[in-house]
């Protein structure tokens, strides 16, 4: 039934042969560091997330690639200690490390700040659309992704994931 609304969906016809061309557009860290650290630019070192020094970009910088790793906890660990975290693209990294980890509901719960904070931001709409997958919510799913369309994120990458993890049921993300 899902892959016939995905067939039935002019606008999906090309969002799929256009992902493979389409990379990830996250910022990668200068550094690897040991698990649970954290490159710091200016004192040119590894330090916990927790270390005053470091700023909220760094840290986002970081929690969004140890979420993008799989390395969810320290995601979460890194994200937590920005102190400004009251925006969509912190909630919605937060919630996707959350949600990965373990603790589907209280990942829905950034995703809804995030959207709550800017109904716009493409990302969390993906993101809950794959959760929705997750949860046997295909409909659902669909759903985010027209209203990606509607505000204009047809050309996204996140309009790009989101498609490809209806096409595969979520199986590969």
């Amino acid at each position: 039934m899902l892959k016939s609304m995905i067939l039935a969906a002019p606008a999906l016809a090309w969002a799929g042969l256009a992902f493979a061309a389409m990379e990830d557009p996250k910022p990668k860290p200068a550094v690897e560091c040991a698990e649970g650290k954290v490159y710091d630019e200016k004192t040119k070192t590894c330090i916990a997330p927790s270390n005053a020094l470091l700023d909220d970009a760094t840290l986002f910088v970081a929690g969004e690639n140890f979420a993008k790793t799989g390395r969810y906890d320290e995601a979460i660990a890194a994200l937590n200690e920005i102190r400004n975290a009251n925006t969509a693209e912190v909630q919605t990294v937060l919630g996707y490390a959350i949600r990965k980890s373990g603790d589907f509901e209280e990942g829905l719960k950034h995703y809804a700040i995030a959207l709550n904070l800017d109904p716009n931001h493409h990302l969390a709409r993906a993101y809950l659309g794959m959760a929705l997958i997750e949860r046997g919510d295909p409909v659902g799913a669909l759903a985010q992704l027209r209203e990606i369309e509607a505000r204009g994120g047809s050309d996204t990458y996140a309009h790009a994931e989101l498609v490809r993890a209806i096409e595969t049921g979520g199986a590969y993300r």
